[in-house]
């Protein structure tokens, strides 16, 4: 929960930066979102495999990697010229969105087992 708010903070930190003409904002919004990006994804990986049942966590742990590529795949698309154009406050600000979504659905996602903590 505390990473994916530190990565949507980065994100915002970038659209307002896009929107204020600050460079230096722009970079520590970078910086922020990448710091926290992957330990999103290392956490989520780690969640799966621990609330899985045993039969299903080789496949889950899959598919968390199969949805990151996904995701790059998005990126790259939403990236081109003929999608989003040359606009880069929509491209920033579009990784919000997800960002948001994942704050709230991470209230109502159980604790891991507690003997498996």
């Amino acid at each position: 929960l505390l990473s994916s708010f530190v990565m949507t903070t980065g994100s915002v930190l970038q659209l307002v930066a896009i929107l204020v003409w600050s460079p230096e904002l722009l970079m520590f919004g970078r910086f922020v979102a990448a710091l926290c990006s992957p330990l999103s994804d290392a956490v989520l990986i780690l969640y799966l495999q621990e609330v899985s049942p045993k039969e299903f966590r080789g496949s889950f742990s899959f598919l968390g990697e199969i949805g990151y590529c996904l995701m790059c795949v998005l990126g790259m698309v939403l990236g081109m010229r003929s999608v989003l154009g040359d606009s880069l406050l929509k491209l920033l600000g579009v990784s919000i969105i997800p960002g948001v979504l994942s704050i709230f659905f991470l209230f109502f996602i159980p604790e891991t087992p507690k003997y498996l903590m």
